[in-house]
């Protein structure tokens, strides 16, 4: 196990990802989100109990909307709360953040995902042309420290840095254009592709798009869900697909539920695609299920 998920276990109440086994050690990070999420009856309750292991984490596989080749899969971290069952990112992030423990979240998220990647690698899943995809925070993605600490692991487990993608949300374009710059030039000098998240949830950011080195976007899921039902989703969603095209972008789109809404995607030109119409979430087990029936539909 590497310091960065030892590291992050020590700090989670109970907590999961995709690409890693549950960490369930009281710390830090728990007893300052719990105070939040929990009331004090709750509270007492946990402090005489403990914490509980789950199994079920879970991540979404990435294919291609054309042909349904799949493409990777992104990691999703989960915590499992004691009391209210498994919580999401949307649900514990913004506290994490405001308690001043994001940062270590997305370290250890780094870390993780790398050593599961070496792991698939070592134990020969042909996962060689699969990218694995994780999340950082718009501050952890512009601190030299993230940088450094992807480059140190990809050398220590000796991988390339093309079997791995960054999602960072579209929010990080508010920051400095300089900064900006130099940070998107880094990734690209470390041949690790970047994807903007939520794209379109932000349209003052827009016409900053084609200045920056960003390899993909990733339409923001509200616009995917109402795509089928309103006219002015399906422009917007439009014109977001042709403003990256020109820019020379990946586009990808989550929430495709169902093949009506990958083939009207299909349409307006989106090239990749998360959702129930490839799969449902997997854990790490399932994943490497999928991997292997997919070699060997190939092979065969």
């Amino acid at each position: 196990m590497s310091q960065q998920t030892q590291g992050l276990g020590a700090m989670l109440g109970t907590s999961e990802m995709l690409i890693a086994p549950v960490y369930f050690v009281e710390g830090q990070l728990w007893l300052a989100v719990a105070q939040r999420l929990l009331t004090a009856a709750e509270q007492a309750s946990l402090a005489s109990s403990g914490l509980n292991a789950s199994d079920a984490s879970q991540g979404a596989p990435i294919g291609d909307l054309r042909s349904g080749a799949l493409i990777g899969m992104e990691a999703s971290v989960r915590w499992h709360h004691p009391l209210r069952g498994i919580l999401t990112p949307a649900d514990f992030l913004p506290l994490a953040m405001n308690s001043g423990f994001a940062a270590q979240i997305d370290a250890w998220v780094i870390g993780a995902c790398i050593e599961q990647m070496a792991g698939w690698m070592e134990d020969g899943l042909p996962v060689h042309d699969l990218e694995l995809a994780f999340n950082l925070t718009a501050e952890m993605f512009l601190a030299p420290r993230s940088r450094q600490m992807i480059s140190a692991e990809l050398a220590r487990y000796k991988l390339r840095p093309s079997n791995f993608r960054v999602e960072v949300p579209e929010s990080v374009m508010r920051s400095d254009g300089t900064l900006l710059r130099e940070v998107f030039d880094t990734f690209r000098a470390l041949d690790l592709p970047v994807t903007l998240d939520r794209f379109g949830s932000d349209y003052s950011n827009l016409d900053r798009l084609p200045r920056f080195a960003i390899d993909a976007v990733k339409i923001d899921l509200s616009l995917i869900a109402d795509l089928s039902n309103r006219l002015s989703s399906r422009a917007l969603v439009s014109s977001l697909i042709t403003l990256a095209q020109t820019a020379g972008l990946r586009v990808t789109a989550a929430g495709i539920d169902d093949d009506l809404l990958r083939t009207e995607l299909v349409e307006l030109g989106c090239a990749v695609g998360q959702g129930m119409w490839l799969s449902p979430p997997l854990n790490v087990e399932e994943f490497a299920d999928l991997v292997r029936t997919r070699y060997l539909l190939e092979a065969g």
